[in-house]
């Protein structure tokens, strides 16, 4: 009876596990999605005169260190 109530247990909390891991790479990818998305914007900023080099090379840096986190 401890058995199952046990086996049942690990069943439920790797179950859990594998949701909250699937909900943390949807994270990371829209999380990488969004700074994406700040770079090119900020690079239009730039070449339409009101941005600086500064700013995009500060989103792209932004960019750079968040992929490295997305690795499977």
């Amino acid at each position: 009876m401890l058995v199952n109530f046990l086996y049942r247990e690990s069943k439920s909390v790797r179950q859990l596990n594998k949701m909250l891991y699937l909900k943390q790479v949807d994270l990371y990818t829209q999380t990488i999605e969004d700074y994406s998305k700040l770079l090119q914007e900020e690079q239009q900023l730039f070449n339409s005169g009101k941005s600086t080099l500064f700013m995009v090379n500060l989103r792209e840096i932004s960019y750079i260190n968040t992929r490295p986190y997305y690795m499977f």
